[in-house]
């Protein structure tokens, strides 16, 4: 049977072996909170909808708009769909829905993945 002395429980590996344990733990918590978006949030938050696993949120600035559509028109749209494109269309929809024709002046989207 071997015995341990206190200099192998004190040995340098151990230290780096617990450095090790901690800095992950520190990455995993820091990816963790990366899942929450700010996007997703606020997409949600405007439609009056839960956050879902798994789902897209797009939120779309008005762009290109004549005068009398942008006066007319919403400055964001917002959409939810199971892919980037569909979110993106939604968000048309969305637009279209508030006054017809809005929809084609919205783009630059942000796009974002809810996946927590």
């Amino acid at each position: 049977m071997q015995t341990t002395s206190s200099t192998q429980l004190h040995h340098p590996a151990m230290k780096v072996s617990s450095l090790l344990v901690v800095t992950l733990v520190v990455l995993l918590v820091v990816q963790e909170s990366l899942a929450w978006c700010p996007v997703c949030i606020a997409v949600a938050k405007k439609l009056g909808e839960k956050l879902i696993k798994n789902t897209w949120y797009a939120k779309c600035r008005q762009r290109y708009a004549p005068p009398d559509m942008a006066e007319v028109c919403p400055t964001f749209c917002y959409g939810i769909g199971l892919s980037k494109g569909q979110a993106q269309r939604a968000a048309k929809a969305y637009a279209n829905a508030y006054q017809n024709g809005c929809g084609k002046y919205c783009g630059h989207c942000e796009v974002k993945k809810f996946v927590k």
